[in-house]
């Protein structure tokens, strides 16, 4: 294996990001952390519960939520300097370590509703591990953001904690967290410490889990339950050593941490057999069980994965946490190899189901991501008319910070360092800056995308260097244009420019970006004799705002003369919608609720959106997959 690629931090400038980023920002981290006040997320770390008391009662997994803010605001922090968030982040530093034990635990839950002598006697459901992990990521953000150690000696204590309890030892536990994430926050501990306790046990975590005997089946056992009672060990990714698993199963958002982790260990350790079963799993993943928009999950009863090509539209749950964590999977494979596979995903994702998961204003969310919706009706029988919408926020709280923290480091998903210069996986207006050959380098790129086609890199250097630069062609790309066609070769997706570069030096990449019909496999059984359109990496949807007929109705010829259009009423300017006249079916007997006639088709103005902003205007009805039809326009 060879040497492992980095990411580099680039600055965003980016004319489609840069206002959800600020959103983000200015609004979302506070608007989650009003929410952590209000709803006692905060107080529950000072340990008020009392069970005659006003106090809400924690949640298992409500520590997990504070960490994730803290370590989206720790990435802001670090970028640039607010007062008022630093502020916010040590004063949860501050409860975090008054409540922490003197053996190093630290779970509000616990500590406030569960005797101390049962901690860790359920690590199948108790999300301990789980919440422990969120903490070591967000201490490994703020100490890097600020050189501040203090989260970092908090984290590092409950690590040392957990390590003296779990591991091949004797005398410790065979046992294994319910819901991954403490194997990769792990690993980032040990790369950020050096201390190679936290990668051992983040291998043991890592390879003890799926081996018989069944861990949470014997912890079940103990407490007098069954392990199984509730989900089968699949939901846990639990029911084979993770070498040997061959299907994607469970719980979405549990797999891609325990695939991320695998991911990263495989780099760290170079171990072949660990990368072939990631990618393993990554083929399976991308090639069954993804939507078109980068979500995954298809069943809102695991919140996971069913069977292979069961991805309905209007069911689908494609959890917002699931599509980050698609992101991290993405990244981890990415640094095993330079791969545009996993850049293609990467983006997908991003400029779909991730970007739709938070409204335009920054303050509503979506926990799952549907790619069809419909008007559906209060359950106590009054006949008034309900859509879909994005909420400010949820019991089960977990989408909001951590889409926050994926956003405010998205600047590090844009490139990575490379054994023989840098490549450029994401197409965002941004500067980078970085160091190769004993040159101190800094790389501008210039774009308009994901609505125009044109990228222009400009290098500054402050001595020529010879290094190579790699560029992403994505797989939605089928003609380009480079202005160093001469010398580039492709490789793996990516176009491949070897020279010594000079100060000043420009290259100029143009995709051409037609607007493109899609299907999907037939295999898929509800969208079969279905389309949708994608221009770009950007998928669309239509929205009952733009329509005066039910969208259900509405019918996409195979011969329609589609156009774009901007400036769209109601979202921001800059966004490219598709135009052109559809049809809309229509019965021949309204009274009738059956009959041998076949439908009439009348034309209608046709306005699909990208998908990212449906939901922005006003409430309705939305579908990704439209049905298609040979029949000619009028």
């Amino acid at each position: 294996m060879k040497t492992c690629t980095h990411f580099i931090d680039a600055e965003i400038v980016d004319g489609f990001w840069k206002p959800i980023l600020d959103a983000n920002r200015v609004a979302g981290l506070r608007t989650i952390y009003e929410q952590m006040e209000t709803t006692g997320r905060i107080d529950a770390l000072r340990i008020l519960w009392k069970p005659d008391g006003e106090a809400p009662k924690p949640h298992r997994f409500w520590d997990s939520d504070i960490a994730k803010w803290i370590e989206a605001a720790a990435y802001a922090v670090g970028q640039k300097y607010d007062a008022e968030l630093d502020q916010q982040i040590q004063h949860l530093i501050h409860l975090l370590e008054e409540q922490q034990q003197p053996d190093g635990y630290l779970n509000s839950y616990y500590l406030a509703v569960v005797e101390p002598e049962k901690r860790f006697t359920n690590v199948q459901w108790s999300h301990e591990l789980y919440c422990a992990g969120h903490l070591m990521e967000a201490a490994i953000a703020y100490f890097k953001a600020t050189g501040n150690r203090s989260l970092l000696q908090i984290a590092c204590r409950y690590a040392d904690l957990i390590d003296s309890i779990f591991g091949p030892e004797l005398y410790k536990r065979k046992g294994y967290c319910g819901h991954e994430e403490i194997e990769l926050a792990l690993i980032k501990l040990y790369e950020t410490t050096g201390n190679d306790r936290y990668l051992k046990l983040s291998s043991y975590f890592i390879e003890q889990r799926g081996r018989k005997p069944y861990y949470f089946e014997e912890e079940a056992a103990a407490r007098g339950t069954s392990a199984t009672a509730i989900q089968k060990l699949e939901y846990f990714q639990a029911h084979e050593p993770v070498r040997e698993q061959n299907d994607v199963v469970g719980h979405a958002v549990r797999a891609m941490y325990l695939y991320c982790a695998m991911a990263d260990l495989a780099r760290v350790q170079g171990d072949e057999s660990l990368r072939d079963a990631c990618e393993k799993l990554w083929n399976i993943l991308v090639s069954q069980y993804l939507y078109v928009t980068g979500g995954i999950g298809s069943s809102s009863k695991n919140e996971g994965f069913t069977r292979p090509y069961d991805l309905p539209n209007n069911e689908a749950f494609c959890e917002t946490c699931a599509s980050v964590g698609l992101v991290f999977f993405a990244s981890r494979m990415l640094r095993l190899s330079c791969d545009s596979r996993y850049a293609d995903v990467l983006e997908r994702a991003l400029y779909n189901s991730v970007a739709a998961s938070m409204s335009l204003d920054g303050q509503h969310f979506f926990y799952a991501n549907p790619l069809e919706t419909k008007e559906y009706y209060n359950p106590d029988g009054v006949s008034e008319q309900q859509y879909y919408t994005r909420s400010s926020w949820f019991d089960c709280a977990c989408c909001p910070s951590n889409l926050s923290r994926l956003y405010t480091s998205l600047g590090s998903y844009i490139y990575t360092a490379e054994e023989d210069g840098i490549a450029a996986h994401l197409f965002i207006d941004s500067s980078v800056h970085f160091a190769y050959g004993g040159a101190q380098l800094a790389l501008r790129q210039e774009t308009r995308y994901p609505w125009d086609g044109k990228v222009v890199f400009t290098l500054r250097a402050d001595r020529p260097v010879e290094f190579t630069l790699r560029i992403r062609v994505p797989d939605w790309c089928s003609e380009y244009e480079i202005s160093e066609k001469e010398t580039c070769v492709r490789e793996k997706g990516y176009l491949l420019i070897q020279r010594v570069w000079q100060d000043s030096d420009t290259v100029s990449f143009v995709m051409k970006m037609p607007i493109k019909r899609v299907y999907a496999d037939p295999l898929v059984l509800e969208d079969v004799g279905c389309v949708t359109l994608q221009r770009g990496p950007v998928v669309y949807c239509v929205e009952s705002a733009d329509y005066d007929v039910p969208l259900s109705t509405v019918v996409l010829s195979s011969h329609a003369v589609l156009r774009e259009k901007q400036e769209v009423a109601g979202l921001p300017a800059d966004v490219v919608a598709v135009i052109g006249t559809a049809f809309t079916a229509c019965t021949k007997h309204p009274d009738a609720l059956y009959s041998s006639d076949k439908p009439s088709y009348m034309p209608v103005p046709f306005t699909a959106i990208p998908y990212y902003v449906w939901g922005n205007r006003s409430d309705g009805v939305m579908r990704v997959f439209l049905p298609e039809t040979d029949k000619y326009q009028p």
